[in-house]
């Protein structure tokens, strides 16, 4: 049956159409093949995917609102990004701290896109390079460094502390705000405060924390922690005795420093001394092996000391905080605590201006303050002692008790009084000499 007239025109005009269609297509096909750049065949290949089954946990603020805390598992990770599956959705572009604890996987990321599955929600976090990539459990955060505590902190001034740093850099701080150090001390406080994950944190950190003296490292591993503190204080004391008997005989340094053993049997003490020489810790130590001191962080912190200060509970100047609670703790402990109240060495030999730490210790921990008169024959090793400067030979060090303080004898015009006293008794020049003669005698005696 042939077609009518009339319908072989619309065929025609139909195929006509067609044929524009076409060509019009073809045109546009050529020219966004013209302006398409050329693309690298390594930039087509895509992010290796690894599949990852563990806890995750999103923790994120938004303005005006709480913090929210959603856990869910994740799917898998690459290098820019992350899918998990959580049961609560959140908005896409929305800002997040992403912690992967079992992978030690942690850092900012932004949520791409969130779709519902009968599971819950499916979401695509894209990691932020904002002046770092993510961090890994190679890139380990000392958090006792960051909220700049002492690691035997108790739980109340971790809390303290985590609350000023938090109002500091929460998100809402329009001058100081910052998620991702705000994040990071969240993290860091819930950590701290339960008692299992502390205790897995503090073995993680000691691990990676550098080695010391390989005679304390083999003794921190072999002894029982109980004895770690007496074990190290016992050696160093007995280390720095050899060492001031060594220079008795090489530099002839005469040093009489035994009405301190008194001191031995006694309970907690404030142990206050001028301190007008290098020497002066170590004829106090080598005398006390309960005693402590606050050390230099740098020092604290050389692989050479590391294990040895810490087992031995010297507490590090790195921060106020943790040198208050550090001396609190040790004072507790019945430590021998010894403070030089001018800061440093003197500036002014042989005694110079007083701070009031040692007041205000001893009013805090209800200890007592035994004075201790740190007499010398020559600013040699002092501060102001130039370093070609020959020493008149030999040194005479004497090291005599003072006056006992009780807390209830503190008060407003102490540190003045302590002062006074010290530069009214504090002998020097020749006189130290013959009286640290005739005590040592021709061989110098015993030290």
């Amino acid at each position: 049956m042939g077609l009518s007239n009339a319908d072989q025109d619309r065929f025609s005009r139909l195929l006509n159409g067609l044929e524009s269609v076409g060509n019009a297509l073809a045109k546009l096909e050529v020219q966004g093949r013209q302006e398409m750049p050329t693309v690298k065949p390594e930039s087509r290949r895509k992010e290796e995917r690894r599949a990852f089954d563990g806890v995750v946990t999103l923790s994120t603020t938004v303005e005006g609102a709480d913090q929210r805390f959603i856990r869910g598992r994740a799917i898998d990770f690459s290098k820019s990004g992350a899918r998990v599956q959580t049961p609560d959705p959140l908005e896409e572009g929305s800002q997040v701290y992403l912690r992967a604890d079992s992978f030690g996987l942690m850092g900012m990321a932004k949520v791409r896109y969130c779709q519902k599955r009968l599971a819950g929600y499916v979401m695509g976090l894209e990691l932020e390079k904002r002046g770092s990539s993510m961090k890994t459990a190679d890139d380990f955060i000392d958090y006792y460094e960051v909220l700049q505590i002492s690691p035997k902190a108790d739980n109340e001034t971790i809390h303290r502390v985590f609350r000023m740093q938090a109002a500091r850099y929460h998100p809402d701080n329009k001058q100081t705000g910052n998620a991702e150090r705000f994040m990071m001390l969240t993290r860091i406080y819930e950590t701290l405060l339960d008692p299992k994950r502390r205790e897995a944190y503090d073995a993680r950190r000691r691990v990676r924390e550098p080695g010391s003296i390989p005679v304390f490292g083999v003794l921190y591993v072999v002894l029982p922690r109980t004895i770690h503190k007496r074990t190290a204080r016992n050696m160093i004391s007995g280390a720095f005795r050899a060492y001031l008997l060594m220079l008795r005989w090489i530099c002839c340094i005469r040093c009489d420093a035994r009405e301190l053993d008194a001191l031995r049997n006694d309970g907690p003490l404030i142990v206050v001394a001028n301190h007008p020489s290098l020497l002066d810790a170590v004829i106090l130590l080598s005398r006390l092996p309960n005693g402590t001191c606050i050390m230099k962080a740098a020092l604290q912190n050389n692989p050479l000391y590391w294990i040895a200060t810490r087992m031995a509970g010297y507490v590090s100047n790195a921060n106020a905080e943790q040198m208050l609670t550090g001396s609190r703790t040790e004072l507790a402990q019945g430590s021998h605590f010894i403070i030089f109240p001018e800061g440093g060495r003197s500036r002014q030999f042989p005694v110079s201006a007083f701070s009031s730490s040692c007041i205000l210790l001893s009013k805090l921990t209800k200890a007592p303050i035994q004075t201790v008169l740190l007499d010398y024959s020559s600013p040699y090793l002092g501060k102001h002692w130039g370093l070609f400067s020959r020493p008149a030979l030999p040194l005479n060090v004497e090291a005599r008790l003072g006056r006992r303080i009780a807390p209830a004898d503190l008060r407003a015009d102490s540190r003045d009084q302590l002062e006074s006293y010290f530069r009214s008794e504090v002998c020097f020049g020749e006189r130290v000499g013959r009286r640290v003669g005739q005590r040592i005698g021709e061989r110098f005696g015993r030290l």
